[in-house]
């Protein structure tokens, strides 16, 4: 009965542990995505995508190549990204599925079109749910819903696609 009770006592530790590990697993990866944002590192992001990998943004549903062509399309200004951040708000992780609710923060600088003038600053916030995968190298991003987003330009609030900032 000890042996017992002290083996189900383990199997919880440990997968208390081995969740506590995955956690801290996906947060690299969110970190890892946030440093490929800030460098613009097309390579880096896909590295962190399965190869089916689908992004569902307003009424689009985008593969990785797709979803890669709107990134290259949207850092073509020549703008520098001054940071990205994600805020974990849920993890649920079951097996090797992980369901993350989580909150971003962004801002690029970009210059003006005709190289004179104050470069214009660029916030972008909102919600995504993701499903991560994990993979024999580490987590990688299955799916991904934007839920809400917000746009200002040098701090004027902008309707993305005239939508009332939901997307």
């Amino acid at each position: 009965m000890r042996i017992a009770a002290l083996a189900l006592l383990l199997s919880v530790i440990m997968a208390g542990t081995a969740a506590a590990d995955d956690v801290k697993d996906i947060r690299s990866t969110y970190d890892k995505f946030c440093a490929a944002i800030i460098h613009q590192n097309f390579a880096a992001i896909r590295a962190l995508e399965t190869p089916d990998f689908t992004a569902q943004e307003g009424g689009r549903k985008l593969n990785g190549k797709q979803e890669e062509a709107v990134l290259r399309q949207q850092f073509s200004t020549k703008g520098k990204v001054r940071f990205m951040r994600v805020l974990m708000r849920g993890v649920s992780v079951r097996g090797k599925t992980a369901e993350v609710v989580t909150d971003f923060w962004y801002q690029a600088i970009v210059p003006v079109q005709a190289g004179t003038g104050k470069p214009h600053r660029y916030d972008r916030s909102g919600s995504i749910s993701n499903t991560l995968v994990k993979t024999a190298s580490g987590w990688k991003f299955k799916t991904l819903t934007q839920t809400t987003l917000s746009i200002a330009v040098d701090g004027q609030r902008t309707n993305p696609q005239g939508n009332g900032g939901k997307r």
